[in-house]
């Protein structure tokens, strides 16, 4: 993790800075954009620490809709790609994360993956804290806020409808442009 030069950096309305690292790391979770797996077992790619249940497993697994996944995973080669992810998703689920980064998480996927991830990430971590990183901008039309950066600064902050209806606005011009085939209100 980098250090912070300047400014502060809050989750659920702390500062992050005040707490311990190792406290940090364990109280979220990320969906990459590409999804580490290795050789083993569902439980082992999992739950690497063996500290949940059966029950815990395939309630994580049914609630990111891969109850039906084969029990050995080798390393992922037959999942989809949208698979991956969604086992990201279980993990976060598993581990009852108090926040969830997506990084660029539906790059890689068909519209169908995506918005089965989207939607059971926002349902499941709805109250919590959800840092979506995305290109990709039907990932982001139904947040609550949105930030936009460019060369890591921010040039725009605000809800999607105020954003869209900005007549200059950098995200309203990056939607109109957008090749991505979808409606905006």
């Amino acid at each position: 993790m980098l250090d912070i030069h300047e400014g502060v950096i809050k989750i659920d309305g702390l500062d992050i800075s005040k707490i311990p690292l190792n406290i940090l790391r364990t109280s979220g979770s990320i969906i990459p954009q590409d999804t580490l797996l290795f050789n083993g077992t569902i439980r082992e790619n999992l739950d690497p620490s063996g500290v949940s249940t059966d029950e815990q497993l395939w309630s994580a697994l049914e609630q990111a809709h891969l109850k039906d996944v084969d029990s050995e995973i080798n390393a992922g080669q037959y999942l989809s790609g949208g698979q991956k992810q969604l086992f990201s998703l279980a993990r976060a689920i598993l581990q009852k994360s108090c926040f969830l980064i997506m990084d660029e998480a539906t790059s890689n996927l068909d519209k169908e993956f995506e918005q089965i991830l989207m939607s059971t990430a926002q349902k499941l971590f709805h109250g919590k804290t959800l840092l979506i990183i995305a290109h990709r901008l039907s990932t982001v039309l139904d947040c609550d806020r949105i930030i936009v950066l460019d060369r890591g600064r921010i040039v725009e902050d605000g809800s999607p409808s105020i954003l869209l209806n900005r007549n200059c606005g950098i995200f309203s011009a990056m939607v109109k442009s957008s090749e991505e085939g979808f409606l905006v209100p």
